[in-house]
């Protein structure tokens, strides 16, 4: 009896140090969830240590086992293994899917051991950090692992004969772990989202109108989302022409929250275990940041991807003879930089609508004009004081523009 009580407990830590791998922040009024999210590497250690304390309790109370030798020793020994590998895959299995079901006794199962544990835990981080400074380890550069990694790079697009497509869905590829969820995300202001007191009449016309198969929903602020509407979960509903028993909202899907500095190699593969395509973006204060979905992870690594739907103003760039472009106000300054040829840089925004608004210093107008490092730009497409579409003009040739910069070396 002792035996399997141990072997659950052990398979509990199990199950709840899957739980807590794949969590990700929520709500912030959710102080369990958030706690465990902050402290998720002392969460591992005591969960780690309770599981081999617990199959070590577990095999010593079988002291029959011990008296055996030879043979049914060796069958004993490895009947403990089977059990232990069986409950420890089944556990692991369980935590790792984050069903509705089972996700609040693991979150509290977390929780216990690891307040129980938190001396021991504490004491064994303070001998660590000790031994670590005593014995340094070296740590490793970043900026040769850049290096290393655009040597690579060159040497397969040199060796492989790759075309110039090729290369550059390499190099998206590689810049998967380097890029962060807020740099390709959908901002607050731009969301197209639905409110939950929406009638069954509006919310296929919502549908309709945004073009999207997808739409976030929230109870009375943008800042409360509180799940995601598929329109494909209403086909049967639609042909139909009757609501959903329960209303429209029995058929939303729990919402994924994520932090807007996750890297989005580590999103994508959530997507994968998760099998969802959206997540809601937090900022620190617990409100939402903006939206990403797999389609802006596509693109980061393939290029843009227009559909049938996008407009001309939202395309994110357009060029004319390597002298005329059109941006939108979203696209980061690196992106224009590698896209005109010219390195436009601040240090203060990070977008073009940013740049614009700090050179003038103000909300821009439509149509206005600014010279910023050797190009003309008009502003030619503002929304609610957001910058959506912008002009920019070479002044000079790029063969112009070199030979003066030698001249003047």
């Amino acid at each position: 009896m002792l035996f399997a009580v141990l072997i659950v407990a052990a398979g509990a830590s199990v199950a709840a140090d899957g739980f807590v791998t794949s969590l990700t922040a929520g709500p912030a009024d959710d102080v369990r969830r958030t706690w465990l999210v902050r402290d998720r590497e002392r969460v591992h250690r005591a969960l780690s240590g309770s599981r081999l304390l617990f199959f070590l309790f577990a095999g010593a109370t079988t002291p029959p086992l011990w008296r055996d030798s030879g043979p049914e020793l060796i069958a004993a020994l490895v009947l403990l293994l089977l059990v232990c590998g069986a409950a420890e895959t089944f556990a692991r299995t369980i935590g790792a899917t984050r069903a509705d079901g089972p996700s609040a006794w693991l979150s509290g199962w977390a929780a216990f051991i690891t307040l129980l544990a938190t001396p021991i835990v504490v004491v064994m981080e303070k001998i660590e950090h000790g031994l670590s400074s005593t014995f340094p380890v070296a740590k490793l550069d970043a900026d040769a692992d850049d290096v290393a990694a655009e040597q690579f790079l060159d040497v397969v697009a040199a060796e492989a004969d790759v075309t110039g497509k090729e290369k550059t869905l390499l190099e998206g590829a590689f810049s998967l772990g380097e890029t962060q969820v807020q740099e390709v995300m959908t901002p607050r202001v731009e969301l197209i989202a639905m409110e939950r007191d929406t009638p069954w009449s509006e919310v296929i016309d919502r549908f309709r109108s945004s073009a999207h198969s997808r739409l976030p929903v929230y109870k009375v602020r943008i800042d409360d989302v509180i799940g995601v509407l598929y329109v494909k979960d209403l086909l049967a509903d639609i042909l139909e022409d009757a609501e959903p028993h329960g209303g429209w909202i029995s058929r939303m899907r729990p919402a994924f929250y994520i932090p807007p500095t996750k890297p989005i190699d580590a999103l994508l593969r959530e997507f994968r275990s998760q099998r969802t395509h959206i997540a809601i973006v937090m900022d620190e204060y617990g409100g939402t940041a903006g939206i990403v979905t797999i389609e802006d992870i596509l693109e980061e690594i393939v290029g843009e991807i227009d559909d049938e739907h996008d407009s001309e103003s939202e395309r994110q760039f357009e060029s004319r003879n390597n002298r005329e472009f059109w941006v939108t106000g979203r696209i980061t300054l690196d992106e224009l930089s590698e896209t005109v040829g010219v390195d436009i840089t601040s240090d203060e925004v990070g977008t073009v609508g940013g740049l614009i608004m700090e050179r003038l210093g103000r909300v821009p107008r439509a149509g206005e004009q600014l010279q910023i490092d050797g190009f003309r730009v008009v502003v030619e497409q503002v929304r609610r004081r957001q910058v959506l579409r912008v002009y920019f003009e070479r002044l000079a040739p790029v063969a112009d523009a070199t030979a003066d910069d030698e001249a003047k070396g």
